[in-house]
This record gives structure tokens, C-alpha cells and sequence, in this order.
């Protein structure tokens, strides 16, 4: 799949949050994407709105009843891989874009519950 480029997360209410891999500079994020098919004006959006983090940034991602959250991973090689997320996860975005879900008390609770 190559490197991550970026995270993208769409929440219920359709705000989003683009945190792009440290190891890219914004311009060779755009590059890639319209090597890749991307328009111009897509490119410069998801660079404009991206932003870096120095340390793991944790976010909280909450799902009301028929609604999902939607976590999209974007490589240099334009492949898109999706997750959809039902229910409050916590999230942990590393500088390098790549994530790890946080297990709550109540998932972690719930999965003992099914042994």
C-alpha cells in the first residue's frame, strides 16, 4: 500500500478532521493525490484543512443511534482503506497518520461479557 498521507475523520455531524503523515510536506501530500487522480481543488482542500500533531492526538469519536462516524486512510499510492464507527470509540492518531483505537471500560466490559 506505500505510506500513509493522511487520516481523515468524517464525525455524525459532518465536520471532519485531515491529519496528515508528518513524513510529507503539505505540497508533496498534493502531488501525490493528483498524481494519483485527484482534482487540484480536492488536493488543496485536504492540505488546507490538514493539520500535523507532534504527539499521539486523541479524539473522540461518538455515533448516535443509526448514525456512524467514518475514518478514512489515504496512502501515497491512492489506495482508500474505510471504518466505519457505530458506537463512542477513542481514537489515537499518530504523527505519522496511522491510528489505534482506545478500548473503553464499557467495550472492554462488554467483550469479557461474550466469553
Amino acid at each position: 500500500m506505500g505510506r500513509l498521507l493522511y487520516t481523515k475523520i468524517t464525525f455524525q455531524n459532518n465536520h471532519e478532521l485531515i491529519i496528515l503523515n508528518r513524513e510529507f510536506t503539505k505540497e508533496q501530500v498534493k502531488e501525490r493525490m493528483i498524481q494519483k487522480g485527484h482534482t487540484e481543488n480536492y488536493a488543496n482542500w485536504i492540505t488546507k484543512k490538514g493539520i500535523y500533531t507532534d504527539n499521539p492526538y486523541m479524539v473522540t469519536m461518538k455515533a448516535a443511534c443509526d448514525d456512524k462516524g467514518l475514518l478514512v486512510e489515504v496512502y501515497e499510492d491512492g489506495t482508500e482503506n474505510i471504518k466505519d464507527i457505530y458506537s463512542t470509540t477513542h481514537i489515537y492518531i499518530n504523527p505519522d497518520a496511522t491510528w489505534k483505537e482506545k478500548q473503553t471500560f464499557w467495550r472492554r466490559w462488554a467483550e469479557k461479557m461474550k466469553k
